[in-house]
């Protein structure tokens, strides 16, 4: 009986033992579930914070995102390295201490790869590194351990931290007053938490490279002397650049608001007149577009002369998104070649200045002397009639006058040149006029052509032009060829820059003359040969 009342008793705390072991074990594996639920919920919400983070938030984010999760694991220390490939080095980043644990960051600053070969060789095989004793590390790792130890590091947990197949550094956890075991699941989380911080470092160097980028082209647009301005398919706008501001007098809160119909206010340089229809076309258009050289008024109604050109921004599925247009002002060009053209025509005007002299000094000289001759012969005149006067004058009240009186009248003007005088005066009339008229056209057409002129196109007269062009050129042509004028008075005034026809039959007149008298030249010398 005691016998059996023994096995009973033996049996029972067996199975007591079995029950205790079993309902233990299924508490650790709840308390083990429950962990990996909060470490997953932890990881979950570090996550999401990172999504869209900004730029200047993501190592601040870094930062708390280590210390709860060292706070979790009951760590003493959470770090991050990022190494160096080029230069073989790596920098302590990132860390986070627990109370009462030294902080080390600002002593872990390019730090060889050499002086931890067996760390590395681990980390750069992508293989975790978890040390639950670092007294046991092994005997290849004896540099690693002197090194743990000597910052009184009792365990240790490192964690690659890779992107696309290249390792950019390792998460580590220390801690230094009690040691720690690990389980494959918390190995695993932590290698999350490395997978999540890749992707966080990725997304920061990817904006601070985009960030370069942008400042990179903004530099190179704003030292980019024509203007750039950047539209969606609306016309609304999306960018531009220092140029286009300062040629359009827009700033940039008046760009934002406005459409670019509203900014290029297009004039067609040749008519004067609006082109409310250029911008419209362009939004219409799915090719590279030109606005030629027209005006565009600028906010403080300045014209200016520009070259506008446009090109649409396609997708790849040649879908248009918008269009960049360059504004280039070519104010100052043409300022310049206005005053070029000017210089040009005074030149000619300077090559023709001697010919002109020559042309105006004919009339002028045959205008003095015929001048001094009639001051002459009004003196002559005067004299013979004072004469007459004296003879007869005192007889004519009393009709006394006697044929004496006549023939010493008919003496005077017989030994006169008072017939001859009479005869040559209308002709020295009639040239002197004829010469004044000549030196009055030289001086218009030389007056016309020294003038500035307008800038843009005119109606003018055709005959006129060539006519004026022949007077002012004649010194130039009549000693080799005689020009002889055809010209309808029917022909309509034509629209056109009317110094630039000037100058071309100047020019004309003048290589053609000067070709004429080399001919002639050439001819009288073989002649004489």
């Amino acid at each position: 009986m005691e016998i059996r009342v023994e096995e009973r008793t033996s049996n029972l705390l067996a199975t007591n033992s079995e029950l205790y072991s079993e309902i233990n074990e299924r508490k650790r594996v709840e308390e083990a579930l429950q962990y990996q639920v909060e470490f997953e919920k932890l990881l979950a919400h570090i996550s999401t914070r990172f999504i869209k983070l900004d730029i200047g938030l993501i190592d601040q984010t870094i930062n708390q995102a280590i210390k709860q999760i060292g706070e979790f694991v009951d760590a003493d220390r959470c770090y991050i390295f990022l190494f160096n490939h080029d230069s073989k080095t790596m920098d302590n980043t990132h860390e986070w201490c627990n109370n009462g644990i030294n902080p080390q960051i600002d002593n872990l600053k390019e730090i060889p790869y050499e002086s931890t070969p067996w760390w590395m060789s681990q980390l750069l095989g992508f293989q975790n590194i978890c040390i639950s004793e670092v007294t046991n590390m092994p005997g290849e790792a004896d540099i690693e351990k002197e090194l743990l130890l000597s910052q009184s590091i009792q365990s240790l947990v490192a964690v690659p931290i890779a992107y696309r197949k290249s390792l950019i550094g390792y998460l580590g956890f220390d801690w230094v007053r009690h040691e720690k075991y690990f389980f494959n699941e918390d190995v695993a989380m932590l290698t999350i938490v490395s997978e999540i911080l890749s992707n966080a470092f990725q997304h920061k160097w990817s904006e601070e490279a985009l960030a370069k980028q942008r400042a990179h082209l903004s530099a190179m647009l704003s030292s980019i002397s024509d203007g750039i301005i950047s539209i969606d398919t609306e016309g609304c706008i999306l960018m531009i650049n220092n140029a286009a501001k300062t040629i359009t007098g827009w700033s940039n809160e008046e760009f934002s608001k406005n459409n670019i119909k509203d900014i290029l206010k297009i004039i067609d340089r040749s008519t004067n007149t609006f082109l409310y229809d250029e911008i419209q076309e362009m939004l219409a258009s799915r090719k590279n577009y030109s606005f030629s050289e027209n005006i565009i008024i600028t906010t403080d109604n300045v014209k200016k002369v520009v070259f506008c050109s446009s090109t649409p921004m396609l997708e790849e599925n040649d879908k248009i998104i918008g269009y960049v247009i360059v504004l280039h002002d070519i104010t100052e060009k043409k300022k310049f070649e206005d005053r070029l053209a000017l210089s040009q025509k005074m030149e000619s005007v300077g090559v023709l200045a001697a010919g002109i002299a020559h042309e105006i000094n004919t009339p002028m000289q045959f205008i003095g002397d015929n001048t001094t001759f009639l001051k002459d012969a009004m003196g002559e005149i005067n004299n013979v009639f004072g004469q007459i006067f004296h003879c007869i004058g005192e007889h004519m009240e009393s009709n006394e006058i006697t044929s004496r009186n006549v023939d010493e009248v008919k003496r005077l003007i017989s030994e006169s040149d008072l017939e001859y005088l009479l005869n040559e005066i209308p002709i020295a009339i009639e040239q002197t006029l004829e010469g004044i008229e000549r030196v009055s056209k030289l001086v218009l057409t030389l007056k016309n052509y020294s003038h500035p002129g307008t800038k843009e196109k005119t109606f003018a007269n055709i005959n006129r032009s060539i006519s004026e062009t022949i007077t002012i050129s004649r010194n130039e042509y009549k000693y080799v060829v005689d020009i002889d004028l055809d010209l309808p008075d029917d022909i309509p005034w034509v629209y056109c820059h009317i110094d630039e026809i000037h100058q071309v039959l100047l020019n004309m007149i003048i290589n053609s003359a000067h070709a004429v008298k080399e001919a002639v030249d050439s001819i009288k010398e073989t002649t004489n040969a």
